[in-house]
């Protein structure tokens, strides 16, 4: 997301003497009153981690740079900083790997960890690529369908209207005028069903209901044929937990609440699970994923790795980057290397992150159960430039 610098930039690098002109090179650190640069001796868990399990991924990275040719600009705390990847990953790419320090060795040549100061503990949890079974047709069997992008679908990033403006929202044209797209409750009882935008069909409307807030799917189509789905684009409306209102009406408590938990109880109180999740007005559209061979794609737009991909807010944390994880997984602790690869409608603020965990049943167990505390540590590289705009 584009933020704005103003005249605010020598200043929070804490540097002096530069000009609106100027292009700094920030080779030892970039730093701010809240966001600085500290050692790996620091990181809690860092020398446990078996990193190289992490290159996969950001390789993937690296894919999605190419395609901006290695030149990447991004911002962190109203600073604009920019780097050539090339060297990076074509490193990287060519790591001879004889044990699991040769990985931890190549992070720590390449980049800097830094820390947000002063920042309380975050929500982490946990996500997954279900596996559901499905029909291009409506039958006596699949009678949910999930929807294609609409026509009439507009998006609109304020920031290229109001320049500190960092949201983007979503309506359709009526008449001249942007409205509010239709909710889910409205397109659940019929709002597109004479447009003919009808992707997939699948048996159940709870099924139909989570995959929309998972993002993507494998979807069997029987006699050995599966395509994956994945997102593209929503209705806009913000995404509301309907988790929150089963533990306010007593159903669950904040430490039994679970995703498997929730969709147990929508199957065993039928009369009540449609205006429960009618809760939520948020509502994705779909498209078929085609060249994606082991995973759903992100928003970066490459492959996700199970536990090594991890949904941020992309107004705080750029998307591509290696971050730490340090969480408080009950009496032990999950600290991890993994890349900001993906977005999601409830990750929202700058301490918070969803974990991908891979796809179908045990990667379901895994994510539902997935609900920790902690931070992470943002691991930028080394020689990166900021200029003043």
């Amino acid at each position: 997301m584009k933020r704005f610098l103003g005249s605010m930039l020598c200043g929070v690098i804490l540097l002096a003497g530069c000009s609106s002109s100027d292009t700094i090179d920030q080779s030892i650190s970039l730093k701010t009153n809240n966001f600085y640069p500290i050692s790996y001796a620091l990181l809690p868990g860092w020398n446990k981690d078996q990193q190289d399990q992490a290159l996969p991924a950001l390789l993937a990275s690296c894919q999605a740079y190419e395609k901006n040719n290695f030149n990447q600009k991004n911002r962190i705390e109203h600073i604009e900083f920019s780097y050539n990847w090339f060297d990076l990953c074509d490193n990287a790419k060519n790591l001879k790997i004889s044990d699991q320090n040769d990985a931890r060795k190549f992070f720590e040549k390449w980049f800097i960890p830094y820390v947000f100061k002063s920042e309380p503990e975050g929500l982490f949890t946990g996500y997954y690529e279900p596996l559901l079974q499905g029909s291009r047709v409506k039958t006596s069997l699949y009678q949910v369908p999930l929807y294609r992008r609409p026509p009439d679908l507009i998006e609109v990033n304020l920031a290229k209207f109001i320049q500190e403006e960092k949201r983007t929202i979503w309506g359709r044209n009526v008449k001249g005028k942007l409205l509010p797209y239709f909710k889910y409750e409205e397109i659940d009882q019929g709002a597109l069903s004479a447009k003919n935008l009808e992707l997939i069909w699948l048996k159940d409307r709870v099924d139909a209901f989570f995959l929309s807030i998972q993002g993507s799917g494998l979807i069997s189509l029987g006699q050995g044929e599966k395509i994956r789905i994945g997102y593209d684009g929503k209705n806009g409306h913000p995404y509301f937990p309907i988790g929150k209102k089963l533990i306010d009406d007593g159903f669950f408590t904040k430490d039994t609440v679970s995703m498997l938990g929730i969709v147990d109880w929508l199957r065993a109180h039928p009369n009540q699970a449609q205006q429960t999740m009618y809760l939520n007005p948020s509502y994705i559209f779909f498209r078929e994923i085609n060249g994606s061979k082991n995973g759903p794609i992100g928003a970066l737009g490459v492959e996700l790795t199970p536990e090594r991909s991890i949904a941020v807010d992309p107004s705080y944390i750029p998307l591509g980057i290696p971050l730490w994880v340090d969480l408080k997984e009950g009496q032990s602790s999950w600290q991890k290397l993994v890349l900001a690869q993906d977005t999601g409608g409830a990750i929202k603020g700058k301490i918070r992150g969803d974990i991908f965990f891979g796809t179908a049943d045990q990667a379901m167990v895994k994510a539902s159960s997935f609900k920790n505390y902690g931070t992470y540590y943002i691991l930028l590289p080394q020689g990166i430039k900021t200029n003043r705009l």
